[in-house]
């Protein structure tokens, strides 16, 4: 049953590489997608599986079993959300993952008050990235939390959803800047708004419209006529956190 699981585990994770290697060649200057002048889209070494069972033995615990074949059948860190994925074990964080993560989990944003520790101080968790932790013990193991430094933390998913959904949002972004790119100034606002693979943030300002993925912004004369597009670098999967809905089994994005 084990030996049938990972290899159903590693059909999911194959076609992450080809994906990855579409992105590097489209952002190879590192200078569109968030964080990718950090990881430079490298893949690292896979693990053995002694060092695995090491750490477990050591911890007491047992790694989630898709961010386990993610070490030791993909990539042992590196491109990712963020600034990438840490290297295991030498640049993971851990308190006491051998004790359960003690927050029940709730749907949406969480706001910790002051009678709940950081979640630097929290057990159950190991930090797998900036801003990034595995819960590795208790009801919600396998889900990854993204902690801001305001005490704001909030569930992502199990791991290689997580993963898949920051893809997902990376070529969504590309996609919309080479949308971007071919638009010509002076097209009328509504001939944008009618545009495939275009998603925009709600706004109230009718000069302006904010692109979700790419985070660009398109600026508008009185006539409703493109005057400008603007576009930070590295801005491409700038949404910082996806939160996992289990009542529609799909990702939602929070945008801060």
């Amino acid at each position: 049953m084990r030996e049938f699981m990972d290899n159903a585990m590693k059909d999911i994770w194959a076609p992450f590489g080809k994906r990855l290697d579409d992105v590097k060649a489209r952002d190879a200057k590192y200078s569109l997608v968030k964080g990718a002048q950090s990881h430079k889209y490298k893949r690292y070494p896979t693990i053995e599986d002694h060092v695995v069972a090491e750490y477990e033995s050591q911890h007491r615990i047992q790694l989630p079993e898709d961010y386990r074949l993610y070490l030791q059948h993909f990539s042992n860190g590196g491109v990712g959300p963020n600034r990438g994925l840490y290297q295991f074990p030498k640049d993971v964080w851990q308190r006491n993952p051998a004790s359960p993560f003690p927050i029940e989990y709730e749907h949406g944003i969480v706001h910790l008050d002051e009678k709940i520790k950081p979640l630097t101080e929290l057990d159950g968790l190991i930090r797998i990235a900036q801003q990034m932790y595995l819960i590795v013990n208790g009801p919600w193991v396998g889900y990854v939390l993204f902690y801001d430094l305001q005490n704001m933390y909030c569930f992502c998913g199990p791991f290689v959803r997580w993963f898949k959904q920051w893809l997902d949002c990376v070529e969504t972004g590309l996609n919309e800047l080479e949308i971007l790119n071919a638009l010509p100034l002076g097209i009328s606002k509504a001939d944008i708004l009618q545009r495939d693979g275009l998603t925009f943030l709600e706004s109230n300002n009718q000069t302006t419209l904010y692109l979700k993925f790419s985070k660009s912004v398109m600026t508008f004369s009185e006539k409703n006529e493109l005057i400008e597009i603007s576009t930070d670098s590295n801005s491409v999967a700038w949404v910082g956190y996806m939160i996992w809905s289990e009542k529609e089994q799909l990702f939602t994005d929070a945008v801060a």
